[in-house]
């Protein structure tokens, strides 16, 4: 889990740096990833070892997750003020992502810091589980309404 954490902050944060293309997110993503896998090697060498769920560096990159989704959200809005329509899987896949990792950082806060309720926590990780099932249902809306854009027929 501590491998495919510090892989899936790379993936979103190439995500964020091509979609939020000419603003300050290019000069900080390549810093923010260094800077994210150094400490996704002190959490597992020092605080949750590989055999521990890393819900310190989780909800490091979900915090990440909702500053770059809110950043997204902000353009679009100014996008559509200035009468330009961008594409609207972007907002579709934003939004699950929002969903669920803001969720997943409220989630993983409480679990880091709160005493470990077998049955709150049972409730929690079907919370979780529902929130990321939402982030699959929005994402798979935006693939499947826009995986090609709409012909027209000439005849």
């Amino acid at each position: 889990m501590h491998v495919y954490t510090l892989l899936e902050f790379v993936f979103l944060s190439m995500f964020y740096k091509s979609v939020l293309h000419g603003s300050w997110i290019q000069r900080f993503v390549h810093p923010a990833i260094v800077f994210f896998a150094v400490l996704c090697v002190i959490n597992a060498l020092f605080f949750q070892n590989i055999f521990t769920y890393n819900t310190h560096t989780k909800s490091i990159e979900a915090l990440f997750v909702i500053v770059m989704g809110i950043v997204c959200f902000k353009r679009e809005l100014d996008s559509v003020a200035a009468g330009n329509k961008r594409n609207a899987a972007l907002t579709y896949i934003n939004a699950g992502l929002l969903i669920y990792f803001s969720g997943s950082f409220i989630w993983f806060t409480i679990y880091n810091l709160t005493w470990r309720d077998e049955k709150l926590g049972l409730i929690m990780w079907t919370v979780h589980a529902t929130l990321l099932l939402t982030m699959y249902i929005l994402i798979a809306i935006a693939v499947w309404k826009y995986k090609r854009p709409e012909t027209t027929s000439t005849t």
